[in-house]
């Protein structure tokens, strides 16, 4: 049986990698394509359905309420601690990981326009899968502009969750499974989070 393959091929090169920690600094997210694949993402995004029809899940929250949600789940806190060099690659930064969460929407589901508390200084929004006609968006507030970024199954957006406001729009499809990871810069202004 082979190794499971996590990241693409072209993630690691120095100079993308240098590349991107400069384009996130400037732009404060970035987009990651493929960052997690198969047989890993599959069996994530499986797992994440039986969850959440299981009612081992706490049924919501006061962004998303009557939606299946999760703090602190031994796979996605293994996904928390197998990005942490990627996004410190990527944001240059030494990060400190403090929590994942995760979520199975439902059809209706609306995330209200928001900015992460301190603990989110930078976050990593992973979709492990969905049930709709299209990728689900997440919108970011980028210069007074709304800026929709569609991902696919293994995709994943960094930002800056205390300074980027992002939401999502109604959900039309059946069910979108997605993990957020959390980090701050152990040596920047939320570090004792």
């Amino acid at each position: 049986m082979s190794e499971a393959r996590v990241f693409h091929d072209n993630v690691f090169p120095d100079n993308f990698a240098n590349g991107e920690a400069v384009q996130f600094e400037k732009q404060r997210y970035l987009v990651l394509k493929g960052l997690l694949e198969d047989p890993l993402l599959g069996r994530a995004y499986a797992y994440a359905i039986k969850k959440s029809l299981s009612g081992a899940m706490a049924p919501g929250d006061s962004q998303v309420p009557g939606t299946p949600s999760c703090y602190g789940d031994n796979l996605m806190e293994m996904l928390l601690e197998l990005f942490r060099p990627r996004m410190e690659t990527l944001t240059g930064l030494r990060l400190h990981p403090t929590y994942s969460y995760f979520r199975v929407y439902k059809h209706g589901d609306v995330l209200e326009a928001h900015k992460d508390r301190p603990s989110c200084e930078i976050s990593l929004t992973l979709t492990l899968g969905f049930e709709a006609s299209r990728p689900w968006p997440i919108f970011l507030e980028l210069d007074d502009k709304d800026t929709p970024v569609e991902l696919l199954p293994g995709d994943a957006i960094a930002y800056r969750g205390t300074e980027l406001k992002h939401w999502r729009e109604r959900f039309e499809g059946v069910r979108h499974a997605g993990v957020f990871l959390h980090y701050v810069d152990r040596d920047g202004p939320y570090a004792d989070w």
